[in-house]
């Protein structure tokens, strides 16, 4: 299970380049630094999905490694491969999910003055203060921090669950 999550993990180092050097080199050659809102949307949305599939995908590890340490004799049967292609699957459907209703959302803004991002790299910040302050922006920014808490909260708690002799090394500090 540690070579398939090492796998995917390699994919995705693989395509997180892929995101961003093209622009970049793009940017060095020919000066151009700008790069148009639908550009931007594209590129924000593949390194977003990959973003958030790495951090499903370390959680996974993380977990595969526990049971591994922690209960040798149960591990075969926990972590399968079954498991682990659904534990992969929902990384990678989750994502897709999430960041494209916030795209979708992004798309919904209406952008006021020049539609170009001064920088070779696009992010959600940069697109959000390119918009004009309507209804729209305040739901992306509401469900922009809404999911990165809702997911940033369920990477701990998978990481506390899969790991509760941490939880009781911290509840003796206290």
């Amino acid at each position: 299970p540690m070579y398939f999550f090492l796998g995917n993990l390699s994919w995705l180092e693989i395509c997180y380049s892929s995101t961003i050097l093209p622009r970049m080199l793009a940017s060095f050659l020919t000066g151009d630094r700008s790069i148009s809102v639908t550009s931007c949307m594209v590129q924000f949305y593949w390194f977003g999905l990959l973003l958030t599939v790495e951090c499903y995908l370390l959680v996974s590890m993380s977990y595969d490694r526990y049971l591994a340490i922690c209960k040798p004799l149960c591990y075969a049967t926990l972590m399968n491969g079954r498991f682990c292609m659904q534990l992969a699957a929902g990384s990678w459907l989750s994502s897709f999910i999430i960041l494209a209703v916030i795209i979708y959302l992004v798309s919904q803004l209406a952008f006021c003055g020049p539609n170009e991002i001064d920088h070779f790299f696009c992010d959600l910040t940069q697109m959000i203060n390119l918009s004009a302050v309507t209804p729209v922006w305040y739901l992306v920014t509401l469900i922009s921090f809404t999911t990165s808490f809702y997911h940033s909260l369920t990477w701990h708690l998978c990481y506390i669950i899969s790991h509760p002799e941490n939880l009781s090394h911290a509840s003796k500090a206290f």
